[in-house]
């Protein structure tokens, strides 16, 4: 009976540390990301060319759409990431969104949405899985993608869903 209590523990302790527990540095840095962001999205001010700016649900009915006739605010394509800070998954793609935003600069914002503290937004989009992205076109048509990606095939993505190449 012990050596099966102490099975379970290990296995119990490894399984949380595989899904995420013990990437406490990746945390941190995305939580001082997250802080530096949101200073931008609560004053209203564009965040710096190559930065993720954090979106809360006022913001993306004033920067994104209107909600009210569904049309696109933007004045060029944009990514949103939807996310929270438990996930395993979005942690691994936070750093991934980060390094497109700096190489489109100028060409494609990115935005992030975390979940927990926006659900209504999440909701607007059906979102049931994350990381979760919403590629808008410059003309506001938006592609959804569900999950993990190598750091190749998001740029992919984002070349073909907001710069329209092929």
């Amino acid at each position: 009976m012990k050596k099966l209590f102490l099975l379970i523990s290990i296995g119990l302790v490894a399984g949380l540390y595989a899904c995420g527990g013990g990437k406490t540095d990746n945390a941190g840095k995305e939580k001082d990301s997250v802080e530096k962001t949101e200073k931008d999205a609560s004053t209203g001010a564009t965040s710096r060319e190559g930065e993720v700016r954090q979106l809360t649900l006022a913001d993306f009915k004033s920067y994104v759409m209107d909600t009210a006739t569904m049309e696109y605010l933007g004045d060029r394509p944009c990514v949103i990431d939807f996310y929270a800070d438990w996930c395993g998954p979005c942690k691994e793609m936070s750093p991934v969104v980060e390094r497109a935003a700096a190489k489109l600069a100028g060409k494609v914002d990115f935005m992030k949405v975390d979940v927990d503290a926006e659900g209504e937004l999440a909701a607007m989009f059906g979102i049931s899985s994350i990381p979760t992205f919403v590629f808008f076109a410059a003309d506001g048509t938006p592609n959804i993608y569900t999950g993990m990606v190598s750091e190749s095939e998001f740029m992919e993505m984002v070349e073909r869903y907001c710069l329209g190449k092929k």
